[in-house]
């Protein structure tokens, strides 16, 4: 689990150890919807004010960090029903249900 970003050097948490990963050229974070700000605040990156508040020194000020986020849920529906017939086939051939 990626713990923070410190610029160029990636602080990665496996299994109770510390690993600490660099990059030439950069890094691209995608740990979702939740877990992206997360780690982007916890690093520095964020609203300052806020950062400050939780006792995170901020390094950029990115007030839009870990706002405006929206849950896409998934809806499963399903039935059953009393006919061999698909649907499309029965509208297909004009007749009623």
């Amino acid at each position: 689990m990626v713990q923070s970003l410190i610029f160029c050097v990636l602080r990665v948490s496996l299994d109770e150890s510390l690993l600490q990963l660099t990059a030439n050229k950069e890094v691209i974070l995608s740990a979702g919807a939740v877990n992206t700000p997360q780690i982007l605040l916890h690093s520095g990156i964020g609203d300052e004010i806020e950062l400050q508040n939780v006792g995170i020194a901020p390094l950029h000020s990115l007030p839009s960090v870990g706002k405006n986020m929206t849950d896409h849920p998934y809806v499963s529906v399903v039935w059953t029903v009393n006919s061999t017939v698909p649907p499309y086939v029965t509208c297909l051939l004009g007749r009623s249900s």
